[in-house]
C-alpha cells in the first residue's frame, strides 16, 4: 500500500511534501500493489512523480536532504526496472506522442457546420 509520502506525490502537492519531508517521513518507503495476488506496483516516491512529470513535487524530493544523504536513490529501480530518470523519460515519450495525436486531429479539416453553406477558402 501507500505510504504517507505517496500520495501527495501521485497527485502533485509539493507543499505537503516539503512538509512531511521536514518531519523526516522516509524517503525510501515503497508503495506496493497487488492485484488478485500479483505484484502490479513497486515505486518510491521519486518513480511515482517522475512518471507523472510532476515537476515541483520532484523538485522538492530531489532537494530533499535524505536524498543527499543516500544518493543512491536515484538509481533505485522500480518493480519494472525503471529508474526515477526512466520514469521521467518513459512520461516524456508519451506525452510526446498525445501531442503529436492532437496536432494530427487540429491539423484535419473540421466543419462544425456540416448543414450550412459556407465561405471556403480556395472555391469560388
Amino acid at each position: 500500500g501507500f505510504k504517507a509520502l505517496h500520495s501527495p506525490c501521485l497527485f502533485d502537492r509539493p507543499k505537503v511534501v516539503a512538509t512531511l519531508l521536514e518531519h523526516k517521513v522516509d524517503l525510501t518507503a515503497r508503495a506496493m500493489s497487488t492485484t488478485n495476488g500479483v505484484l502490479v506496483a513497486d515505486e518510491f516516491a521519486l518513480h511515482l512523480t517522475g512518471a507523472r512529470a510532476h515537476a515541483d513535487t520532484l523538485k522538492v524530493l530531489l532537494q530533499a536532504q535524505q536524498l543527499q544523504d543516500q544518493p543512491g536513490l536515484l538509481d533505485a529501480r522500480d518493480f519494472t526496472g525503471r529508474t526515477p530518470l526512466s520514469a521521467v523519460i518513459a512520461n516524456a515519450l508519451a506525452n510526446e506522442q498525445k501531442i503529436r495525436e492532437q496536432e494530427i486531429v487540429i491539423e484535419m479539416p473540421y466543419n462544425p457546420y456540416p448543414d450550412e453553406e459556407q465561405d471556403q477558402p480556395g472555391l469560388l
